[in-house]
């Protein structure tokens, strides 16, 4: 791939010279880094500096440059692929409508931040009035409630705008199919570990005269047992200040629904790693082409006749490996959405 470099004005300044290795890794609803080893030229001395900022000419993604190690014989540049931590959210926000409650406040807290609220696309992803806690990161907002739904979100070059920021949901790639028969699904590797995994949620807030508020998150599915897991969340209180200094008070149902956002929270971290489907692919295979016919955020059907298994995955995150004078190995990684039948019972999975 093909990296260019743009200064903290966003202009750019040419390509990136002498590279020797890449690590390049975006993901779908979390921020995505890199990890670029170049030799030492006029051009990436002067360039390769804070602030600034390298983009993948085939992909449109954008590093933020955060480190640059200056070593005996290269130059390391470490980075995020947004600059929403730079921003904390100054509000109180009852998030509905993800899409639309949080182009809405970032455009708020932008305060001179470089970036380019994108347009509201109608995506219709709403959460149960959840209030985002005052004083989060942007980062860390972006990455809480697009999850919760399903969607992922990129700051990117579009057109000729730079850091432009938008929230959007990848498909359902149906006609696909990546099987160990086919040839395009190689490397396996099939890991469940329940050890963590919790599926009901007591969550216990603030004290309130005869005893603690409290709620109940069930997040089973079909027959699965429950795993119960205890939340304390006595730091949610009923009051809050707002912009202006001033005490406010939270009504029943917005504090019923702080707690539960707290519960679904504990409850995506202990569940979180407890199926993983990892695979490679081959960058040449033609059956199914990146980019093209899939890419970050899609989910796709999978047929493991190794371990007998039909899953719809989705690619929560791409690792582009480059090294000098070698081909790109790309690595998905894929969080699982649902196990279906026996790669057996399947058709089209080849022979």
């Amino acid at each position: 791939m093909h990296y260019y470099v743009y200064d903290r004005e966003g202009k750019r300044q040419g390509p990136l010279q002498n590279i020797t290795s890449v690590q390049w890794n975006p993901k779908y609803y979390e921020t995505g880094k890199a990890e670029i080893h170049v030799e030492y030229t006029d051009f990436n001395t002067r360039y390769l500096q804070k602030w600034n900022r390298i983009v993948c000419k085939e992909r449109n993604e954008i590093l933020f440059i955060e480190s640059v190690e200056r070593l005996a014989k290269e130059i390391v540049v470490l980075g995020h692929m947004d600059n929403l931590e730079d921003r904390i959210n100054l509000y109180t926000l009852t998030v509905r409508n993800v899409e639309q409650s949080l182009l809405s406040n970032f455009e708020k807290n932008k305060r001179e931040l470089d970036i380019v609220i994108g347009e509201n696309t109608g995506l219709p992803g709403k959460l149960e009035n959840a209030s985002d806690t005052t004083y989060d990161t942007l980062r860390n907002m972006a990455q809480k409630y697009c999850q919760l739904v399903g969607y992922g979100y990129r700051e990117v070059l579009k057109g000729t705008t730079l850091n432009y920021f938008e929230i959007y949901t990848g498909s359902t790639k149906n006609k696909l199919r990546f099987s160990d028969r086919l040839g395009n699904l190689i490397s396996q590797t099939f890991i469940e570990d329940i050890s963590g995994y919790k599926n009901y949620a007591y969550v216990y807030g603030e004290e309130s005269g005869s005893g603690r508020k409290s709620v109940i998150v069930d997040l089973r599915t079909k027959d699965e047992p429950r795993m119960e897991l205890y939340v304390d969340a006595r730091d949610l209180q009923s009051t809050y200040k707002d912009a202006s200094g001033n005490e406010q008070t939270y009504t029943e149902e917005e504090y019923i629904n702080l707690l539960k956002e707290r519960g679904l929270n504990k409850l995506a971290e202990a569940r979180k790693g407890s199926s993983k489907f990892e695979f490679e692919i081959d960058a040449d295979d033609k059956k199914a082409v990146l980019q093209k016919d899939f890419d970050l955020g899609d989910v796709i059907p999978c047929l493991s006749f190794k371990f007998n298994l039909f899953t719809f995955a989705r690619i929560s995150g791409l690792k582009f490996v480059e090294e000098s004078n070698l081909q790109t190995q790309v690595t998905l990684e894929l969080e699982l959405v649902e196990v279906q039948e026996s790669a057996t019972k399947m058709k089209g999975g080849g022979s």
